[in-house]
């Protein structure tokens, strides 16, 4: 089984909720956290699959990271963690350059998400 390396961008409530709905996953691995904006250049030293980025972290600008994160060499995939199941919040990270949206309630759960851009992407672009 492939396992999906996974880092959390956003603020620790959010960050908490996310590895509670990811807990007992055996194909995703945790391979980092980052609450503010200055750890983010880290990434490209994890080389994480998939990146989850909180839209509305305190610290990060969602607006400059999520394309930032499409210039990294080996760039992850991007879920992009709304609040809400807002379709033009949806379109707007879409747009931005996210591979999918989801929340952490209501219609489009993370653990759906992640399935959705593993089954879009093929096999996981870092797998050896």
């Amino acid at each position: 089984m492939t396992r999906l390396s996974v880092v959390l961008v956003g603020d620790a409530e959010c960050r908490a909720a996310i590895k509670g709905r990811l807990r007992g996953r055996r194909d995703v691995t945790i391979a980092g956290e980052i609450g503010a904006a200055s750890a983010l250049r880290l990434i490209p030293l994890v080389a994480p699959d998939v990146v989850v980025l909180e839209w509305a972290a305190a610290d990060v600008n969602a607006l400059t990271v999520l394309p930032w994160l499409h210039t990294l060499p080996d760039a992850p995939w991007i879920i992009a963690l709304g609040a809400t199941s807002g379709v033009a919040e949806q379109q707007l990270v879409q747009a931005l350059g996210a591979d999918a949206y989801a929340t952490l309630e209501g219609p489009l759960p993370l653990t759906t998400a992640l399935d959705r851009v593993a089954a879009l992407h093929g096999p996981v672009p870092h797998a050896a």
